[in-house]
């Protein structure tokens, strides 16, 4: 991808980011060394582990991020409730999940109900993900190493994974 057109999609993403579906996102989200995972994240290329056809054929809703697209993330914490925000410029895509720890939560995107549950593990983030009107159950693990944010995406025994870099600043101060 040329430069050019990457500033473009960087620039889109700021825009589309900065206020989705009356969430205002931080222009700088701090850092937390108690949740590593809170941060600004963005997909590396080449790095998935599934196609938009695979994800299709398993009635997934991952499929808006499948494939050799560019996807930010956004993690954050506003009091007790924390905001995972999902952006993909190139399919016009976006979106805000509001939870609290433990706690299910409903979101509703082009009219398809999803029912979520966001718990911490051993310092990961986990999602699990009922999508009643698809009959689906997903499951959605977020691990951090160093800079990189490791999603893997669960259906059974199926499993897929993308690559993240942190674009916020690190929790963790280098040695």
């Amino acid at each position: 991808m040329s430069s050019a057109r990457k500033a473009i999609l960087i620039g889109l993403t700021v825009c589309c980011c900065a206020h989705i579906e009356g969430q205002t996102i931080p222009k700088a989200i701090q850092p937390d060394p108690d949740h590593l995972w809170i941060g600004s994240w963005e997909s590396v290329d080449g790095r998935f582990t599934t196609s938009d056809d695979q994800l299709k054929d398993l009635n997934a809703p991952h499929y808006i991020e499948g494939g050799n697209v560019r996807v930010y993330r956004h993690l954050w914490k506003e009091g007790g409730q924390f905001h995972h925000a999902v952006a993909v410029p190139e399919r016009n895509f976006q979106a805000v999940f509001q939870f609290t720890l433990g706690q299910e939560a409903t979101l509703n995107v082009n009219g398809t109900e999803y029912r979520f549950t966001y718990t911490e593990e051993n310092g990961d983030l986990h999602a699990t993900v009922n999508v009643p009107k698809k009959n689906s159950k997903f499951h959605d693990k977020y691990h951090v190493v160093g800079d990189e944010l490791v999603k893997t995406f669960t259906r059974g025994t199926w499993e897929a994974k993308r690559w993240f870099r942190r674009t916020s600043p690190s929790p963790v101060k280098s040695p």
